[in-house]
């Protein structure tokens, strides 16, 4: 009696049904409050910056709020195709991309998260697996292999090269092998053959690592930049954080600066601010996904994390 009181007592300060916490809970609760807020600080000047004036910019006088705000950033911003150009080339890497390493993981996890005595090559094929994850062939071997198979200022090779994330396979195998083994005996008493059980059983049960999974790849996939560099020679081609990079990069070249900077007094902008727009513009489309997916994070993470 005194166990159960004292676990329904936990639970209803979990659950937030006290009127009364306890202090070291509030302590946290606000130390985890004024760490998330830390984290929010540097996008929030972000987007101060990319909505001031750009003397407000230059005199350093941007916090936390514009100052004499305006839309001059992103008036300017609609205006550059080649900015737009990059956005839905990511975007369009984005949709593509995703559904592909999720087959991959799921193709890869699956067999592998049957026992020997259902995949008899099983550890043979892990062990296929866990050399490249351990040991890289390097950056000019994977070069040259793209280029001769024909990837090279090629949009697929945004695509296509390492679509197969082998730590991930791992960890979704995991999760596979905690499912109870009695599903597997029910679906094949029901006829159910291996896709089937994959189809109907293991992938209903599978929505928090595959949510989980789902996050890291568009995530990755769209903050991925070095691709873009080693693969294209045309500005045209890049992807979104390519391009901001080389913008970056050509904002601190000095014969390229009074040209841009030249470019931008004229819309009355400078550097800073333009830049903060269109950083502002590429992190949108994460901070729109991660919250319809952050309620299955944990979860994955947690369960994939285990092996039963």
């Amino acid at each position: 009696m005194v166990h159960t009181a004292k676990k329904k007592k936990e639970m209803l300060v979990i659950n937030g049904r006290r009127m009364r916490m306890d202090f070291p809970l509030v302590i946290i609760y606000i130390l985890l409050g004024i760490m998330g807020f830390s984290c929010l600080l540097p996008l929030i000047n972000m987007v101060a910056i990319s909505f001031s004036d750009a003397s407000a910019v230059n005199a350093g006088a941007v916090a936390l709020w514009p100052i004499k705000p305006t839309l001059a950033a992103y008036e300017h911003l609609v205006k550059e195709g080649v900015f737009f150009n990059s956005f839905f080339i990511s975007v369009k890497r984005v949709i593509l991309r995703v559904p592909l390493c999720l087959f991959m993981q799921i193709m890869m996890a699956f067999p592998l998260s049957r026992s020997e005595k259902h995949f008899r090559i099983r550890g043979k094929i892990m062990i296929y697996y866990i050399i490249p994850l351990l040991f890289g062939g390097g950056l000019i071997p994977s070069f040259l292999i793209n280029k001769t198979l024909g990837f090279y200022n090629n949009f697929w090779v945004l695509i296509i090269p390492g679509c197969l994330d082998i730590w991930g396979g791992i960890q979704m195998m995991n999760f596979f092998r905690n499912i109870p083994r009695e599903m597997d005996e029910a679906a094949f008493i029901d006829g159910a053959g291996p896709w089937a059980l994959l189809v109907r059983v293991y992938l209903p049960m599978s929505i928090a690592s595959i949510a989980t999974f789902t996050l890291f790849c568009m995530v990755g996939t769209w903050n991925e930049w070095f691709t873009g560099v080693i693969y294209f020679n045309r500005v045209e081609r890049y992807p979104l954080q390519t391009y901001l990079n080389a913008l970056n990069l050509k904002m601190q070249t000095l014969s390229d600066t009074s040209d841009i900077e030249a470019i931008l007094a004229r819309a009355k902008l400078n550097g800073m601010n333009f830049n903060a727009a269109k950083i502002v513009l590429a992190t949108v489309p994460i901070l729109v996904v991660y919250p319809l997916l952050q309620r299955h994070f944990t979860k994955g993470i947690v369960v994939g994390a285990l092996k039963e």
